[in-house]
């Protein structure tokens, strides 16, 4: 039996848009050079995402609407970030608030893998999330691996693709219901953009 579905359909008509987007986002960006990131550099920066789950059909569009991340470089190419969740869920007429919490990760940039003065630099974080999922009152822990590439466009503005996969463990009454297992564990992945501004020092 064919596994062309419509519903296949709409969910790989899904992806390839998130792919296009961000693809479309690097080829028009792409227009300067960057050297180096230097220690101590500090900067805040947005971190929008969306996370894929082609298993799970929903009518409900869910948006963090505090996507800020922090990071503190604490020393040359590695550095900790610090991201708020607020999320906020769409969808059947009603808009209400659905998820929040915080995320800690570890972050390096792989300064020689292409050019030491290039200016794209592969990257990876690795992330610890606790969320809170007020509508299914349930609490989930997550770990998640961010492999991305890094575009250092001038001193102030860095802008990361790439994507999370990642295991979460939910605890609640309902975290059956929203895991769709007996175990509480639940994997998924999605896509991020992050765009960095530094505002306290150079960031090479």
């Amino acid at each position: 039996m064919s596994n062309v579905t419509p519903v296949n359909i709409i969910r790989l008509c899904n992806l390839s848009r998130y792919i296009i987007s961000i693809l479309f986002l690097i080829i028009f960006t792409l227009d300067s050079s960057a050297q180096y990131m230097d220690a101590e550099s500090k900067y805040i920066g947005l971190k929008p995402k969306t996370d894929y789950d082609p298993y799970q059909n929903s009518t409900s569009t869910v948006v963090n609407v505090l996507p800020f991340i922090f990071e503190y470089r604490i020393e040359e190419y590695k550095g900790v970030q610090i991201r708020p969740i607020f999320d906020l869920s769409f969808g059947g007429g009603v808009t209400q608030i659905s998820d929040f919490g915080l995320t800690g990760a570890y972050n390096i940039y792989f300064s020689d893998a292409i050019k030491r003065d290039y200016f794209i630099k592969p990257n990876i974080a690795a992330a610890f999330t606790y969320n809170y999922n007020k509508l299914g009152k349930y609490h989930s822990i997550a770990l998640s691996v961010e492999p991305g590439v890094s575009f250092l466009f001038n001193p102030n503005f860095l802008m990361t693709v790439g994507i999370n996969p990642s295991l979460g463990y939910f605890i609640g009454k309902s975290a059956k219901a929203a895991t769709g297992s007996s175990t509480g564990f639940k994997a998924g992945w999605g896509m991020f953009l992050h765009l960095g501004y530094n505002m306290f020092n150079v960031m090479y």
